[in-house]
């Protein structure tokens, strides 16, 4: 026996506990959620499918958390970042935007094609076909030259110090 929401809009069906998955129905096609349990014992949800991107067409909402994988276990080839590199930060221009289908919601953030001419691995085309910035990976990036300010700061403390 499955369990049918009674939210408007949403066909969601709950199969048997022992199934392990949960269905959402959209319109007339549909995606498969699976629920796993990870090594230490979290249960997630995630697509049947992962190697098919998740599409969120509104707000995201997380009360929780977001994490990304960053133990050292998982990488290879780890270098500074260099500091030739922290200076193409300053070529990006910040803006302040609306969508063209929400012209009610102000945005702030920098284009994917200023982006994409220095940092080009932050840019990747959407399945729609428009270019999109990870705008998460810019954050070492800002820290990186964050800390390189502080050190310049710093010795010019020093050397004002030094010289009076």
């Amino acid at each position: 026996m499955s369990t049918v929401s009674t939210v408007a809009g949403y066909g969601g069906r709950i199969g048997p506990p022992e199934s392990n998955i949960k269905q959402f129905i959209i319109g007339a096609g549909g995606a498969t959620w699976i629920y796993k349990t990870l090594p230490d014992g979290k249960v997630v949800q995630t697509p049947s499918n992962s190697n098919v991107p998740v599409l969120i067409s509104n707000d995201l909402i997380v009360t929780g958390s977001i994490f990304n994988p960053s133990d050292i276990r998982l990488k290879d080839n780890i270098t500074e970042i260099s500091t030739a590199k922290l200076d193409d930060l300053f070529t990006l221009n910040t803006v302040v935007f609306n969508y063209k289908n929400n012209k009610k919601k102000l945005h702030y953030g920098v284009l994917a094609q200023d982006v994409e001419k220095v940092f080009p691995e932050l840019v990747e085309k959407n399945i729609s076909g428009y270019k999109t910035v990870n705008y998460q990976e810019l954050i070492p990036l800002m820290l990186a030259k964050l800390k390189n300010m502080q050190e310049q700061i710093d010795e010019l403390k020093k050397n004002l110090k030094e010289n009076i």
